[in-house]
Parts: C-alpha cells; structure tokens; sequence
C-alpha cells in the first residue's frame, strides 16, 4: 500500500469503501494481502492458494480477506454485510441504500439540465 501511489487502504475509510479496496487489489497482490494481515493459518492460505491454480475464481477468496479485514476494523459480521452490499450493487446493479438525496429549486421554468 502506497498513499503517495493513492492506491492505500486506511482504516478510517468507511467500511464499504474498505471493502471495496480490498477487492480491487490485484489477483497477485492478494497473496501478499493475505501473508502480511490475515489470521488465517498457513495451512488455509496453501490450501487457498492450491484452489486457484485448480481453477477457484481469485475473486471469490478475495471476498475472504476483504470480509476478513473489514469485520476487524468494523465488527463480527460487517465484513459479510458489505459484502453483500457489494455484491448488490456491482453484479445485481442495484442502488445503494444510502444515497444521498438532493433538491433544486429552480427561478426559471424552462432550463436544460446542462444548465442546472
């Protein structure tokens, strides 16, 4: 993680956010995610690694660290809600359910929305 690079997690970011770094990492970096901040024993990381190269989609073990981290930073069983958060909202395409609301009250009746 390099803050100069911006490509660093912190652990003020919020837990979606966290999450969602936390998958954006690359397949290979990953591994070094996992040696350097995971609990899990040396005997799940090998047999996660194993999974891989038999054709485990490296998407699906990142969830474990992201859900790992995040529950560390958040509590037990953030790390699955913002999973299923992220599952939501990047493969079913559906709206977050905090979403920031605004209103505009417009002078003028007739105004294109480029102007708005």
């Amino acid at each position: 993680m390099s803050k100069s690079l911006e490509n660093y997690i912190s652990i003020e970011d919020k837990r979606e956010d966290m999450f969602g770094k936390l998958m954006s990492i690359s397949d290979k970096l990953m591994w070094r995610y996992f040696e350097l901040l995971s609990f899990i024993s040396e005997k799940k990381l090998n047999d996660l690694k194993e999974a891989q190269k038999k054709g485990k989609n490296p998407r699906d073990i990142k969830f474990l660290l992201a859900e790992e981290l995040t529950s560390r930073f958040y509590g037990k069983g953030e790390g699955k809600r913002a999973k299923e958060e992220f599952l939501a909202r990047f493969q079913k395409g559906e709206i977050p359910a905090k979403v920031k609301e605004i209103s505009v009250s417009l002078k003028e009746k007739d105004i294109s929305l480029s102007r708005v």
